[in-house]
C-alpha cells in the first residue's frame, strides 16, 4: 500500500510531503528480488529494508544508474534528465559489516523479524516536484523474483512466492503495537494525583530528540519516573527513516489558541519548483519539515510544513503559527513572513480535542552542521547542541498575535 496523509492509509507518522510504498515479504532461500525503476523528480528517495537485525537502506546518491542513464540526485546532474533508470536487487542475508564487502545497488534482508510482517520494504519519495505528485512523475518499479534455478516470477505469482500479503495492513490500524487504553491511562494519570488536563504538554513546549519508543513515552508521560538509560534507535518509531533524526513535543490549546514556534531554519536545497539543477553548496540538511499530528494513539499526521514553505527573516529565522483554522491570525501568512499550519481537528485522536503532537525531521545532515538533531547524544543536550535551531514556543491568543502587525520585507529566503 501507499502510506501517506491520505485518510485510508494515514498512520505510522507519515510526512504529508512524502509518499511511501511499503510491502511485507518473505524471501525464499537463495532467491533475490530485482527492482527496475526510475529516479523520481523529487528532493530525495530511498529504499529501506526492515529486518530482524535492524534496517538497511540505500539512499538516492548511493544508487548507480543503468548504462546510458544519469542519477539526478548527484549535484551537478540535470534533475530533469530524461534517462533516469536504475536497477536495485534485494538478497537474503545480513548486511556485511565492512562496507567494501557490500555489493553495489544491493539491499540485504537482515534476517526475519518477529510479528506479522517478517520483513518489510519501503521506498520513500520526499517532496515530489510540483505537479509530479505522488511518485515524482514516475511509474512504480517493476519487480522480478529470481529463483535459485534462474527462473523468474513477476506479478501475482511473484507476490505469492514472497508472501507479500501485507498481513496486518488489511485494515488501517491504530498505532501499531501500542494499546489505546494504555495511552489514555498515561494521558490522564501520568503524573499521578493532580495530573492536569494539559498533560503531557507543557508551557512552554519542550522539544526532545527521539531515542527509543519506551524512553520517549516515559519522559513525556511519566517524567517523575526513572526512565532509565535511552537506547538510540535510528529506525525511530515503527517504520522510522534511519536517515532522519526526529525531535518532538506535545501541545495543548488549553495554554492558548495559538502556538508560535520560532527557530533558525537549516539551509536546504531548493527543488519543489522543478529546478533543473541544485547549486553545489554545503547544505545543512537534505530536508527539514514540521509535522503537526495526533498522538501515540493513532500515529496519524496532519498538514506538514517543509523547508521551502518556511519564509525567514533577515537573520534566517522562521516564525510558524499553529492553530485551528478558525483561530488562524489574519497576519499568519507569507506576505507577513509567517508560516501557518493547522492543528489536528481530532486533537490526539483519542478523545482529547485540545491535545496533539509535533514532530520535526532532520534528514541527512552535512558533517559540518554541528547543530543537527543527529548530534544530540543524550536527553537534555538539545539546547546546547542545537542552539538557535531548537524551536522556542510561545502560546497566545489570536488577537495577541494579530497585534504584532505585518512587518514588510522580513522574509529573506
Amino acid at each position: 500500500p501507499a502510506v501517506g496523509s491520505y485518510p485510508e492509509w494515514n498512520y505510522v507518522y507519515p510526512d504529508s510531503n512524502a509518499i511511501y510504498q511499503c510491502s511485507s515479504f518473505e524471501l525464499p532461500e537463495s532467491s533475490e528480488m530485482v527492482f527496475e525503476g526510475e529516479f523520481p523528480h523529487a528532493r530525495h528517495t530511498s529504499w529501506t529494508v526492515y529486518g530482524g537485525q535492524g534496517s538497511h537502506q540505500l539512499i538516492d546518491t548511493q544508487i548507480v544508474p543503468d548504462p546510458g542513464s544519469k542519477n539526478p540526485f548527484i549535484i551537478g546532474n540535470n534533475r530533469q534528465s530524461k534517462n533516469r533508470s536504475y536497477t536495485v536487487r534485494l538478497v537474503n542475508g545480513l548486511l556485511p559489516e565492512n562496507p567494501d564487502d557490500r555489493e553495489p545497488n544491493t539491499l540485504y534482508s537482515n534476517g526475519r523479524q518477529p510479528g506479522p510482517f517478517v520483513n518489510l520494504l519501503c521506498q520513500r519519495i520526499y517532496v515530489p516536484d510540483q505537479k509530479t505528485e505522488p511518485f515524482g512523475d514516475t511509474q512504480l518499479p517493476e519487480v522480478t523474483l529470481v529463483q535459485p534455478d534462474g527462473s523468474k516470477l513477476t506479478g501475482k505469482a511473484m507476490c505469492e512466492a514472497v508472501d507479500a500479503l501485507n498481513k496486518g495492513f488489511a485494515a488501517p490500524p491504530q498505532a501499531i503495537g501500542f494499546d489505546l487504553n494504555t495511552y489514555v491511562g498515561l494521558r490522564q494519570a501520568g503524573l499521578g494525583a493532580g495530573t492536569p488536563p494539559t498533560h503531557p504538554a507543557t508551557n512552554p513546549p519542550v522539544f526532545r530528540a527521539f531515542f527509543d519508543a519506551n524512553h520517549q513515552r516515559c519522559v513525556f508521560f511519566t517524567p517523575n519516573a526513572d526512565c532509565g538509560e535511552p537506547v538510540y534507535n535510528p529506525d525511530g518509531v515503527g517504520l522510522g527513516n534511519p536517515s532522519n533524526r526526529y525531535i518532538e513535543t506535545y501541545v495543548d490549546r488549553g495554554f492558548g489558541e495559538v502556538l508560535v514556534l520560532r527557530a533558525k531554519k537549516p539551509f536546504t536545497p531548493s527543488t519543489w519548483h522543478g529546478n533543473p539543477y541544485v547549486a553545489d553548496e554545503d547544505y545543512d540538511l537534505v530536508y527539514y519539515s514540521i509535522c503537526p499530528q495526533e498522538s501515540l494513539a493513532t500515529w496519524r499526521v496532519g498538514d506538514c510544513i517543509f523547508d521551502e514553505e518556511l519564509p525567514t527573516d533577515s537573520d534566517g529565522f522562521y516564525t510558524l503559527v499553529l492553530s485551528r483554522p478558525s483561530d488562524r491570525p489574519s497576519n499568519a501568512n507569507e506576505k507577513c513572513g509567517v508560516a501557518w499550519a493547522p492543528l489536528p481537528p481530532a486533537g490526539d485522536g483519542a478523545g482529547d480535542l485540545w491535545l496533539s503532537n509535533i514532530w520535526i525531521r532532520f534528514l541527512l545532515p552535512s558533517p559540518d552542521f554541528e547543530e543537527a538533531a543527529q548530534n544530540v547524544e543524550y536527553p537534555g543536550q538539545e539546547p546546547d547542541v542545537m542552539g538557535p535551531y531548537l524551536p522556542a514556543g510561545e502560546y497566545m491568543s489570536t488577537s495577541a498575535f494579530e497585534a504584532r502587525g505585518c512587518p514588510r520585507g522580513n522574509h529573506a529566503r
